[in-house]
């Protein structure tokens, strides 16, 4: 068997995580209407992705968003529906998302807090906005 074969091969045996979420797990100051990036190990069944399974809650619960894929199925994209509370603790959360063989992702959970700028306001502004 082909070297680069058996490589993708057992990459795909294995168990379906999250390898990294942007913004990072304790990041502080993010962009208000800035995504959640969440890549993935393996591609993500379609079907399973949905508000329950790929959420970001703040202290008043979910925040409302719109969910994309990408193209090779294994980053999934959240985009606000609203602005995001500025210097509140927000939970990203990945649970019951299922993989292309049908095998559950493992949980995940990461937290970021952000600052009170968005996109819109980052023209001549200074370079830190505290909270």
């Amino acid at each position: 068997m082909d070297r680069a074969l058996r490589a993708v091969t057992s990459l795909d045996l294995g168990p379906a995580y999250v390898i990294r979420v942007e913004p990072p797990d304790g990041t502080v100051g993010t962009l208000t209407d800035g995504p959640v990036l969440v890549r993935l190990s393996h591609c993500v069944d379609p079907s399973s992705l949905s508000p329950v399974t790929v959420s970001v809650t703040d202290a008043f619960g979910s925040v409302p968003a719109r969910l994309e894929l990408s193209s090779d199925g294994r980053v999934v994209i959240w985009r606000p529906e609203r602005p995001l509370l500025p210097c509140l603790e927000h939970r990203v959360e990945i649970l019951g998302l299922v993989d292309f063989r049908g095998q559950a992702i493992e949980p995940h959970v990461s937290r970021f807090v952000p600052g009170s700028l968005s996109y819109g306001d980052l023209a001549g502004l200074p370079e830190e906005e505290a909270c």
